[in-house]
């Protein structure tokens, strides 16, 4: 009798708990940011032409880069972009 008393005192004291659900970037998705806006973005800046550019826009692109794993790929292709810019220069 004792052990079914202390089973439920356990259950009581057990905690649902709901894990968050992943979502994974497929690499065409990642791609599109990098080419579409952050790299072209980075070239205006170099250029010193970022009157229409939305920094705001371009950190939530680069954020969502690092939140989904691919911050690898964010840093290779600035450091491209930029050693492209110096080597032309």
């Amino acid at each position: 009798m004792s052990r079914t008393s202390n089973n439920s005192v356990d259950d009581k004291n057990k905690k649902m708990r709901i894990r968050q659900f992943f979502t994974t970037m497929d690499d065409h998705y990642v791609n599109d940011i990098w080419t579409k806006s952050l790299k072209a973005a980075i070239q205006e800046i170099q250029k010193k032409n970022n009157s229409g550019l939305s920094f705001e826009e371009l950190y939530r692109n680069a954020y969502t880069m690092v939140l989904h794993k691919h911050g690898e790929r964010l840093y290779t292709g600035t450091r491209e972009v930029v050693i492209e810019h110096l080597v032309q220069k």
